[in-house]
């Protein structure tokens, strides 16, 4: 009976606290597409023919034009604030990283618990960019940070200012 109650009691902690957490925003999901040079990602509604186009165009750099994210977001409500989606990418080789970042504001006329927006990175912006490193993606409302989700190797210790595209130097966390 005791571990009953017991399994029960942290059952209740774990929801609370997983409500909590999703109160004010989630990124669900971040897909990062190459696009090719008429803009699109997949040549066929099946997820295998993405993967496998996904895979050529990385194979083949000189038949991309941009990239785009497919951001699943979740928003409850707002501090009265227009809420925006930021994508941050990581580009360069060596001890020279670049940070560019991206903001479009979020789609917030759908009624739906989830959305899908994309955000896309082509023409001038896209060619500044080499070879891209790590990307994050967040969600703010003002300047309050809801949520994000990066890629792997998105580190945190790093020395320099971004200011407007200046170089950043990066120690890995060990």
């Amino acid at each position: 009976m005791r571990s009953l109650m017991f399994s029960f009691g942290v059952w209740v902690c774990v929801s609370l606290s997983l409500q909590a957490a999703e109160s004010h925003g989630r990124i669900t999901k971040v897909l990062r597409h190459l696009l090719d040079l008429e803009g699109r990602h997949t040549v066929s509604p099946s997820l295998l023919d993405r993967d496998a186009y996904q895979a050529h165009l990385r194979e083949h750099l000189d038949e991309v034009s941009g990239m785009r994210f497919h951001i699943q977001w979740k928003l409850k409500s707002t501090g009265g604030t227009q809420p925006m989606l930021r994508v941050e990418v990581r580009h360069g080789s060596g001890n020279s990283i670049k940070e560019f970042s991206k903001s479009v504001p979020a789609d917030t006329q759908k009624k739906r618990r989830s959305r899908w927006q994309e955000i896309t990175i082509t023409g001038s912006e896209y060619a500044q960019l080499g070879e891209v490193i790590a990307w994050r993606v967040s969600l703010w409302d003002g300047e309050t940070l809801l949520a994000a989700q990066e890629s792997f190797l998105w580190w945190e210790i790093w020395t320099g200012e971004n200011g407007e595209g200046e170089t950043l130097n990066f120690k890995p966390r060990i």
